[in-house]
């Protein structure tokens, strides 16, 4: 099972369903299937199902690709990238991965 490293405060939005993707600097390769999020301060996961990805730029997501990472907008995601990643450029690339709770 492939695993990633999520912020604590994204664990709700996926067990409620408001967040059903999440954005990852780079062009990253994640097939579909199976994948667990797992907290980098506590012992919290969340076993989830690639349905795809996506790969674009950071000036190229929407506010509905906000919407499904659990944000009301494009700037509120661009926001919480930013303050992760550091100063990021408009033509950045980003992969977007779409899932589903297991």
């Amino acid at each position: 099972m492939i695993e990633m490293m999520l912020a604590d405060e994204f664990f709700p939005a996926i067990r409620n369903g408001n967040k059903t993707s999440t954005v990852r600097r780079g062009r990253r390769h994640v097939p579909n299937g199976p994948l667990r999020f797992n907290s980098p301060r506590t012992t919290a996961n969340v076993k989830v199902e690639v349905t795809g990805t996506r790969r674009t730029t950071l000036d190229q997501l929407t506010d509905e690709d906000a919407m499904r990472d659990g944000f009301t907008d494009r700037d509120g995601l661009v926001n919480v990238l930013t303050g992760i990643y550091g100063e990021l450029s408009p033509t950045e690339p980003v992969t977007i991965i779409e899932f589903r709770r297991a």
